[in-house]
């Protein structure tokens, strides 16, 4: 396989055809009937309706609501809706895997923001075993062309859910009764993604139908897509800190950061995204009217990690070498590891280069059901919602093996390079490589499940009054359950001849099970026949997975992984009221509170000495032991950590036309979002590899924050606005790391080691203010749309990331976001360039307790459509086309902790439409 060096040669050419932009529309949600004026018709489609819409919506909503639409069926502006939502002013995603998967809104976390799938609640678990259980929305298992349009509610308002600290996102699908009878919409497509060099298919189709006297609809949405994707990445897992002479270390200890390992991965991937939408709504007279959606998602995400490594830690068999370090803020970005100098260092071993290999079966699958019914008069109106969502996924079997040989030493660079010398003026061949033994394998399985009930009704009164136009009223009560199990299998093995008379291991004994039929397993019998891939040998993965067949002599026992199997449910009760009103004609808003209680049962596993997290995994003698017998010989106990807490959340929307083109606003709230679940959860993890873990803790309380807005809006022209808008959000109970050090077991030493475990808990809090800037204007066929925010936060706590990683700092926070989307658009062609900007931000307090932030990016995407006929329309669309990097680093951006490549892809495609 041929890995392109440079792809910023394609940008050029596909400036060359035009010239693009997204159509950003801020839509209005009267279908919810939370708005006092209706919007005039709007006859013009494509880019041009779409900002249109956005006017018209802007012009007449008290809350500040930021919107995308699709003003034809599957013209969407992305493939996917996170990629969408970062081109709306102060939202910012993740593309961890070149994707759009999170959202974060405002500085905020993503798992501080909600989303609401016309109105209602629907769960979503992760397929990546690596992945930590947040409450963030996983984007990449829906396609954006079930979606008619999204909005982003920046500033609550009370008949909302609340949860969300920076925003709400609310998506809406089409209605049967909206469409025309027969409305069909197919669309076909090939997607081909550079690095793996695959073409895959993506097929859409919608179907709408509605009887004639329009009272009985039914509409049916099928999407299948599918990307085979290669990330090419360049790792540590981990940084420790030790003293070099000569170099003025940290004042508080005099030392320097270093990477404990550095990685080289690679990560093989097939998508296959599934998705069925289906829509049935019934309206037997003007006043009386039922909906029922129905939504089956699901995502198919098999994947291979292969991992070529080195160790630099400080002991053991190992050193890391300080004379050879290249220091700069404060870390090594440059070194080598040389063997110990011990004396009772009996093999005499210098530092291990590592194969390893991931094997993973992984997927995720989401349903939900929503059924409302509203009864509506000229006075009054009510409306109910019942539903349930339920979703389960993740990993459920991870085979594991890791390959091992002995360095002379090994080197890095500052941009994570290996070196790898047997001797010391020689490197490993690519024969000796081969010869790598087989010293450690297992099979290992998590699953994840969130599953929601929710019900609720609304009453609202409308009023002839001077002031008050509407009252509305209600409740909400939701019944959330969110777990996960984790399964190993262990296959090595020992045996009692084996162990002297003292029970030691005699000398020259493995315990470690590494052969079949008499022939030792090497990573070259692996690799026969398999690919390069950036100058590495990939597994035969049939071959491989021959060592984990089930019937194959010395297979272990699956047993579960204590820690890491949890379960927590959350009720949730919330009431409401609000009222919207009218003053002097100039002035209207919405005031309303909002009062919400959360009772939280988090349960997990504890046990008494606290010295085996996989019980029977380890045993000697066998694998005999369950969870009936570990109950007694363990002192197992499933326990349950109990946290309740109320919320009264007020908030005020208020809005002044100036003139009839001129507008200000202004919004009061209180907002809260609670604890990503992993967070809460009645759980650890750690890696005896690096000797460092984290811990769950139920006791969090959510994180509330107080703000306020400010808005100007200047409508100069048709589809043509200047906006500016300040923020100021003041946050209490925000999340801070506290560190321990305590005792657990390593199986691949038979013995006890310290654990530096991170546990989160409330700090001080923060404040975060910022600026968001947007224009967007039309010059006859041509037109731009632009935005940019500034966000400063700052953390109420003292910065000290040696002893609490992400202190004095407001975590998923970006001080500078940027999106410039020029179009062009005529009769028959439109065309749009977009680029999006996002500073650097702290990602996360890594599972090595690090802080691993990421650094600037910006992404250049293009898109144009040409009308064939008047149902026959070709699509063209380019992702990432200059092949930018994702880069993270520790602390320092001298101190780099990832350096990924993703894949440029491109789409060509043909839709028929009909209406």
């Amino acid at each position: 396989m041929t890995i392109p060096t440079s792809k910023r040669t394609i940008l050029s050419a596909c400036i060359s055809l035009a010239i693009a932009g997204s159509p950003l529309a801020f839509a209005q949600s009267n279908d919810k009937g939370e708005q006092g004026a209706s919007l005039e018709e709007i006859t013009v489609t494509g880019i041009r309706g779409s900002l249109q819409s956005s006017v018209n919506s802007k012009l007449n909503n008290s809350s500040i609501v930021d919107a995308i639409t699709a003003e034809d069926i599957g013209k969407f502006p992305d493939k996917n809706v996170a990629e969408s939502l970062s081109r709306i002013t102060g939202v910012a995603v993740t593309r961890d895997f070149g994707e759009g998967e999170k959202v974060a809104v405002r500085g905020t976390d993503p798992s501080q923001n909600r989303v609401l799938l016309n109105g209602a609640s629907v769960t979503s678990v992760d397929w990546f075993t690596l992945y930590r259980a947040t409450r963030a929305f996983n984007y990449s298992i829906l396609p954006s062309n079930v979606v008619s349009s999204l909005e982003v509610y920046k500033s609550p308002q009370a008949d909302i859910q609340e949860g969300s600290l920076g925003g709400t996102v609310y998506l809406k699908t089409r209605k049967p009764l909206d469409l025309k009878a027969n409305t069909l919409s197919l669309k076909s497509e090939a997607q081909y993604s550079d690095i793996s060099g695959e073409v895959d298919p993506q097929l859409t189709g919608l179907y709408s139908w509605k009887n004639d006297d329009e009272t009985f609809g039914a509409l049916i949405s099928l999407t299948q897509q599918e990307r085979s994707l290669t990330r090419l990445g360049r790792e540590t897992l981990g940084y420790a800190r030790t003293e070099i002479p000569g170099v003025e270390g940290d004042a508080a200890d005099g030392k320097v950061w270093y990477p404990k390992t550095v990685n080289h991965a690679i990560f093989v991937q097939d998508r296959k995204r599934e998705t069925a939408l289906a829509s049935l709504q019934w309206r037997p007279t003007e006043n009386l009217e039922s909906t029922l959606n129905i939504l089956n998602t699901s995502l198919d995400a098999n994947n291979q990690n292969y991992s070529y490594l080195a160790t630099f830690n400080d002991g053991g068999d190992r050193m890391f070498d300080v004379d050879s370090a290249k220091v700069v803020d404060g870390g090594v970005v440059a070194g080598q590891a040389i063997p110990s100098v011990k004396e009772d260092d009996s093999l005499g071993n210098g530092p291990e280069a590592h194969t390893q290999w991931f094997g993973r079966d992984s997927s995720m699958e989401t349903s939900s059901y929503d059924f409302t019914l509203d009864y509506d008069t000229d006075a009054y109106k009510v409306s109910g919602r019942l539903g349930h969502s339920a979703s389960d996924g993740g990993t459920p079997r991870q085979r594991y093996m890791l390959m091992r040989n002995y360095m002379d030493h090994v080197t890095f660079d500052e941009n994570l390079n290996l070196g790898l010398y047997i001797e010391p003026d020689r490197q490993e061949s690519a024969e000796e490589r081969d010869q790598r033994a087989l010293a450690w394998f297992n099979e290992i399985g998590t699953l994840y499940e969130d599953e929601e009930t929710y019900g609720g009704v609304d009453v609202e009164f409308r009023f002839d009054g001077e002031v008050f136009r509407n009252l509305k009223t209600g409740i909400f009560l939701r019944d959330r359950t969110k777990g996960q199990e984790q399964y190993l299998t262990s296959f090595h093995w020992w045996r009692d001849d084996q162990y002297d008379e003292l029970g030691e291991i005699k000398d020259g004994e493995s315990r470690w099970f590494t052969e079949w039929n008499g022939e030792q397993t090497t990573l070259g019998g692996l690799t026969a026949g398999g690919d390069v891939i950036d100058g590495y040998p990939v597994f035969n993965v049939a071959e491989a997975y021959k060592r984990f067949d089930p019937t194959a002599p010395f297979t272990g026992a699956r047993v579960p992984v204590l820690a890491q199997t949890w379960e927590m449910n959350e009720k949730i009760s919330a009431a409401y009221v609000k009222a919207e009103f009218d003053l002097q004609e100039r002035i209207s808003g919405d005031l309303g509170v909002r009062l919400v209680y959360t009772d939280l049962a988090s349960s997990g596993y504890s046990w008494q000495n606290g010295d085996d997290v996989f019980v029977a995994g380890q045993l000697v003698g066998g694998y005999d032991t369950n969870l009936d017998t570990a109950d007694k010989e363990y002192n197992l106990q499933w326990e349950t950590v109990d946290h309740d807490y109320w919320n009264l959340l007020p908030n005020l929307n208020l809005s002044f036309m100036l003139n009839e083109d001129m507008k200000l606003r202004f919004s009061a709230s209180r907002t809260m979002a609670r604890q990503t679940f992993n967070d809460i959860a009645f759980q650890e993890s750690y890696s005896t590899l690096t000797g460092s873990g984290t811990r769950g803790n139920p006791q969090l309380d959510p994180t509330v924050a107080n703000q306020y807005d400010f808005a100007y809006e200047w409508y100069f022209g048709d589809a043509s606005y200047v906006s500016a808008t300040y923020f100021f959000k003041d946050i209490s109970n925000n999340l801070t790391a506290t560190k321990s050090i305590e005792q657990r077991y390593d199986p691949m030493t038979d013995s006890n080691i310290d654990v530096e475990f991170t546990q989160l808990q409330n700090g001080l809090g923060a404040e975060v203010q910022g600026l968001e800037l947007s224009y967007q204007q039309t010059f006859g066929d041509f037109g731009v749309v632009t935005n940019y925010t500034y966000t400063d936060a700052q953390s109420s706590e003292k910065r000290d990331p040696l002893n609490k990683p992400g202190s004095g700092v407001v975590m998923g926070n970006s001080e500078h976001m940027f999106n410039i989307a020029p179009f062009y658009e005529s009769e028959k062609f439109s065309a749009r360039l977009s680029y999006n900007f996002r500073s650097s931000y702290l990602d996360n307090v890594h599972f090595y307790g690090n802080e691993y932030w990421t650094d600037d990016y910006g992404q250049v995407d293009f898109s144009a459509n040409y009308d064939v006929t008047d149902q026959i329309t070709v699509n063209f669309e380019g992702v990432n086309l200059t092949g930018e990097k994702i880069r993270q680093y520790h602390i320092e951006k001298s101190q780099l902790a990832s350096l990924y490549e993703n894949d440029t892809r491109f789409v060509l495609g043909v839709t028929y439409q009909l209406d």
